[in-house]
């Protein structure tokens, strides 16, 4: 990704414009990452995009980790995914 600092954008707005309707760029404040300017139109593929993936496969999570299990709706489908995890459970030991 192309990379340009605030004083930068702020003394050649137009020029990085143009740079960023070809791909993204980057803004940075005091060398760390702050905005991503980019063409509407790359904003918009990005947001239909990401409305039509899962979150949980794009972060790699497995079909029932936990964060997973979070954003399920209550249903059966939770509980026969919990009930092995109940019958392992143990008596704890406290002697």
């Amino acid at each position: 990704m192309q990379t340009a600092t605030s004083k930068d954008f702020n003394r050649h707005a137009g020029a990085l414009r143009q740079r960023a309707s070809l791909s993204p760029l980057l803004i940075t404040d005091r060398g760390r990452p702050a905005h991503v300017l980019m063409s509407y139109e790359a904003w918009k593929t990005l947001q239909t995009a990401s409305r039509t993936l899962d979150p949980f496969a794009a972060a790699g999570l497995p079909e029932h980790s936990v964060a997973n299990l979070l954003g399920m709706s209550v249903s059966d489908d939770l509980d026969s995914v919990l009930q092995p995890s109940r019958e392992l459970g143990m008596a704890a030991n406290l002697s």
